[in-house]
């Protein structure tokens, strides 16, 4: 049976002239009085008057705060409007064309809108192509990854280049800057191209193929007028009569293979992960000079350097540039200490914290340490990769960390061509061969060497 709690008890009833205690609970039925008798029994069958003028119960007050009163400066003004009655014919009239003539211009634009909106369904990176040609310089630069793709399709015959039946050439230029920019699929680009995956992926590997000669004659050593012109006040400040080429390795990250034999040949050690290695050179004003090829992961970056007989291609390149009062010198991290060098040029490796501490009071320009000829420079033996005939003699060789400063202009070369996101498409690069990879990667140099020069960057 329901019980009225105490604080209702009070207010329903009374009896007997008296009001019921808020200790006292009487069923919502009959009214029955539970308070105990004398005798300590209920009273059977005894309802209670219920009197008109029942006392109310008196409830504490609300701790609530009182609501704020409403402000009325935010609201908005109401416009007073002329009655029509006040207004002539005449008014009437002009204000009733007026009125026309705005709906009609909605309505245009409302058509125009709906039309271009079914235009854009089926070419969706059109508007933004309209937006790259508005002379949108950070625009064009995000989507296609060049400030203005028609004047590069018209320098030096790069469109000429390009042949695809049936496709404007212009049009296959601009869809193969954007899937390199952007990563995207085959198959989405195939969407916007109206085409088919496979067609698609063959258009493009036209595209590379089309401007890989124009890249490789874009990525060359500097002669000599040039390399001087790009070599800081302040890197001559502190290497006088210097000129330096940097050089660094990266990895592109890819699915690691089924196959064991080759998983083992592309998985780095240094990354954790199977990957496709190469490095590029580069001059003091981030210029790439030099693309390697591109290799397994396992590869170290010392012996990367050695197979590709760059100092010999850079010997034969400025033997007979007159250079006597210039000292040509490469600059690296620390996993270039022993590389092969072209002849009477420097070598300047970074250092480690630990060998900036521990070198004490020496001077800067410390030479490297042969004494031991079964330990390598990290104080472990020596691979096979180590032991070369060019350990003999380390006059020229050089650690210090002051070229630490100037080196990082290679790292963020790297970083530009690291921002063409088909180098970060994975299942990409987990199916192309190395070669196909190569012509790629110099494509894609070659255009940041060509953004460089158009704005005259400096890294």
């Amino acid at each position: 049976m329901h019980k009225i709690n105490e604080y209702e008890a009070p207010i329903l009833a009374q009896r007997n002239d008296m009001k019921i205690l808020a200790s006292q609970v009487a069923c919502c039925r009959h009214w029955e009085p539970h308070s105990h008798t004398g005798q300590g029994h209920f009273m059977p069958n005894k309802r209670p008057e219920l009197l008109k003028d029942t006392t109310p119960y008196h409830s504490a007050r609300s701790k609530r705060k009182d609501p704020l009163p409403r402000s009325t400066t935010n609201q908005p003004t109401p416009v007073k409007l002329k009655d029509p009655e006040d207004l002539d014919r005449e008014q009437l009239l002009q204000l009733l064309l007026m009125t026309q003539e705005e709906l009609r211009k909605v309505k245009e634009s409302e058509q125009a809108l709906r039309e271009e909106l079914e235009y854009l369904k089926g070419h969706p990176y059109e508007a933004v192509f309209q937006m790259c040609e508005s002379k949108s310089k950070d625009a064009s630069r995000r989507v296609v990854g060049v400030k203005d793709y028609q004047a590069l399709y018209k320098k030096n015959g790069v469109g000429d280049s390009i042949s695809v039946v049936g496709r404007d050439s212009l049009e296959i230029f601009k869809y193969g800057l954007l899937w390199a920019r952007q990563g995207i699929t085959f198959e989405e680009l195939g969407i916007y191209m109206n085409l088919n995956r496979t067609t698609a992926k063959r258009r493009m590997e036209d595209w590379v193929n089309s401007l890989f000669p124009w890249a490789q004659s874009q990525i060359k050593f500097s002669e000599l007028p040039e390399w001087i012109l790009h070599n800081p006040e302040e890197l001559q400040k502190e290497f006088p009569n210097h000129l330096f080429y940097f050089v660094d390795g990266t990895v592109l990250k890819i699915w690691s293979p089924k196959d064991a034999k080759c998983r083992r040949i592309h998985y780095s050690n240094k990354h954790g992960c199977c990957v496709w290695v190469f490095f590029i050179v580069v001059d003091p004003m981030g210029h790439i000079v030099y693309l390697s090829n591109v290799e397994a992961g396992h590869k170290h970056d010392a012996t990367h350097w050695n197979e590709c007989n760059v100092a010999k291609s850079l010997e034969e390149f400025y033997e007979d540039k007159e250079h006597d009062k210039w000292k040509l010198s490469l600059g690296g991290d620390k996993a270039y200490p022993r590389i092969e060098l072209p002849k009477d040029w420097d070598l300047y490796v970074t250092m480690t914290a630990e060998e900036d501490n521990t070198k004490g009071d020496k001077d800067n320009h410390m030479v490297l340490d042969t004494n031991n000829d079964n330990v390598n420079d990290m104080g472990s033996e020596k691979t096979h990769d180590d032991m070369s005939d060019h350990d003999v003699s380390n006059d020229n060789r050089h650690r210090t960390p002051e070229i630490a400063k100037w080196r990082a202009v290679v790292e963020r070369s790297i970083g530009s061509i690291k921002r063409w996101k088909i180098l970060d498409n994975v299942a990409f690069l987990s199916r192309v061969k190395g070669p196909n990879l190569r012509k790629l990667l110099c494509v894609v140099c070659a255009l940041v060497n060509h953004e460089r020069e158009l704005n005259q960057l400096s890294w």
